[in-house]
């Protein structure tokens, strides 16, 4: 599952998200194709794939902030023990919350999805796909994110963050690049609901029982 499923996932939901906006769509094919990299035949080398072209980082951050592919986490503790809270929250008598005691052996349950979409933290669009925020300086202020890549939980952070997750990257930017380079992705117009699984999965309102999919219309670019 893991360099494969939750990759195509990825690239799944970006082109998604870019069917439903052309614009968007339009402008990264435009900084795809308009790139001379020093590779053969003009292709990026890896380390332009990582820094040189900021629309496709975006579009990228944006896709996995929104669809982590990994959309829960479960740990479970140790030992007993006391986790803070960075925000406190208040309790159904009015006390204010600001640690949860676990016991040894307790399942913990990590929303990374919500974490990356919370409200409080990155504002009203929170749930919006908006790559505009990683190219305008509108992101939250860096202490209220979390510390790993980007700011956004999809790979986790700490010690047992995602291995790969230097990989995926690259993968997922050469295979979108690819595609937005040669073909014009729209959106069909059906409702997409997430399903979580050992990944976040796809599927269309109304055939639920015709499994996971993302329909869309391709068209080949001259």
């Amino acid at each position: 599952m893991v360099g494969h499923e939750t990759t195509s996932e990825t690239v799944n939901f970006a082109l998604l998200e870019l069917a439903r906006n052309p614009d968007i769509q339009t402008q990264l094919r435009q900084e795809l194709q308009s790139f001379q990299g020093t590779g053969p035949g003009g292709e990026p080398s890896f380390e332009e794939y990582q820094s040189k072209m900021p629309m496709l980082d975006a579009v990228i951050k944006e896709t996995l902030r929104l669809y982590a592919p990994a959309s829960h986490t479960e740990r479970t503790a140790l030992k007993d023990d006391v986790i803070p809270l960075r925000f406190p929250v208040t309790g159904p008598s009015g006390e204010k919350i600001t640690s949860v005691k676990i016991k040894a052996g307790q399942s913990i349950a990590i929303p990374s999805i919500a974490v990356n979409r919370v409200h409080c933290i990155w504002g009203p669009d929170g749930n919006k796909f908006k790559p505009q925020r990683w190219l305008n300086a509108e992101l939250p202020p860096a202490a209220s994110l979390t510390q790993g890549w980007g700011g956004v939980f999809s790979f986790l952070e700490g010690p047992r963050m995602c291995i790969g997750f230097r990989l995926a990257l690259y993968e997922i930017k050469v295979i979108l690049s690819a595609l937005i380079k040669r073909f014009e992705f729209r959106d069909t117009g059906v409702e997409i609901i997430s399903q979580f699984s050992s990944t976040l999965q796809p599927r269309v309102v109304g055939q639920e029982q015709l499994g996971i999919q993302i329909p869309l219309d391709i068209k080949l670019l001259d």
